[in-house]
């Protein structure tokens, strides 16, 4: 049975994931990936396609909650993080849709070229590094063509908690615009402000004007191209970080550069060995040189598996996902630097 969009309706508030509870074929270690079968195949845009991941039994997935992604592993070794569009109480599906992008790294044209309905993948199970925050606040969703996808299921959630958001929806035009047919359905006038710029930024969303004051109890979350999400950033820099929320899908900039590009060294605690990290190396290849194997995946400080703590040192930190709080205690080793005296990692 294909997913149908219009089910995606006001949901249940999301019961927070306990893996422990996880019963029946669910009880999945966190680093068994899931086999799951392409039930659907959807043109969205002419460039957009979401495909409808199901088991073999057609039972229950691992939960998620609005702005999780899952990984998916493609041939031959690539690794692609898409976030899952559908509403988190259809407990027998994941609905991710996918940007083909020519000059990317393969993943997307892969999706679009070659898989099929009843082709298998191997898949992660959610993570979330977007979330809704809990509690009463009025939230300002800014996506921006397919960082539409994580905002999504958001929506959801926040009508079931009678919340209130405005959702500003950014695309070259409404025929590139995925899934605006149903935002279109479930939001009001009130809810939903589009903006099509006909590929000219300077056409599109008034970013500056939108978010010129903070105002107490307002969260602002924003996915999408690299330019409207620094627009953001630069729109929100006075803003508490705890208001503001990013879904990263690349980096953005060229990463580390000038004098963060110095060799620097690290102290592996649980083996009191200090590495020398040179200037065109990270952290993790420096590790896995001397046979420290660590989790990573996007490498490029997007999604958070790398997260490591630190017990002293001055890092400097590249990453896009970590809060200002995290940072006092926490390091992507993917990306980050450091410089002064040594970082003592918690490894």
């Amino acid at each position: 049975m294909s997913f149908d969009y219009m089910s995606l309706k006001k949901i249940d508030l999301i019961r927070p994931i306990v893996a422990h509870k996880l019963n029946g074929d669910m009880q999945k270690s966190v680093d068994e990936p899931l086999d799951l079968r392409i039930a659907n195949i959807t043109d969205l845009t002419k460039n957009v396609k979401s495909f409808e991941l199901r088991n073999d039994s057609g039972g229950e997935l691992p939960p998620f909650t609005a702005g999780a992604h899952i990984e998916i592993a493609l041939p031959p070794s690539l690794k692609r993080h898409y976030s899952i569009c559908s509403d988190p109480s259809e407990r027998n599906c994941y609905l991710i849709a996918v940007l083909r992008q020519d000059h990317g790294g393969g993943g997307s044209k892969y999706m679009h070229d070659n898989l099929r309905v009843g082709d298998r993948i191997s898949a992660s199970l959610p993570r979330n590094n977007f979330p809704l925050v809990g509690g009463p606040h009025r939230s300002i969703l800014i996506a921006g063509g397919i960082g539409i996808t994580p905002i999504l299921p958001m929506i959801g959630e926040l009508q079931a908690r009678n919340a209130e958001f405005a959702l500003h929806y950014c695309a070259k035009s409404r025929d590139e615009a995925a899934f605006i047919d149903l935002l279109e359905a479930r939001c009001s006038a009130n809810q939903l402000s589009t903006q099509f710029d006909g590929g000219d930024p300077r056409n599109g969303l008034n970013v500056d004007l939108l978010l010129s004051e903070y105002q107490p109890g307002v969260h602002v979350y924003c996915c999408g191209p690299s330019g409207l999400m620094q627009a953001v950033r630069t729109a929100t820099v006075a803003w508490p970080d705890d208001a503001v929320h990013f879904e990263y899908f690349a980096p953005v900039g060229a990463g580390i550069a000038g004098s963060d590009a110095a060799a620097f060294d690290v102290v592996v605690r649980s083996r009191s060995l200090t590495l020398n990290v040179p200037a065109d190396k990270t952290i993790v290849q420096v590790l896995r040189e001397h046979g420290i194997e660590v989790e990573t995946s996007c490498e490029a400080g997007t999604c958070g598996t790398c997260r490591c703590r630190y017990l002293a040192g001055q890092p400097i930190h590249n990453d896009f996902v970590l809060t200002t709080r995290e940072k006092g205690k926490y390091v992507m080793i993917c990306c980050a630097r450091a410089r002064g005296e040594p970082l003592i990692l918690d490894l």
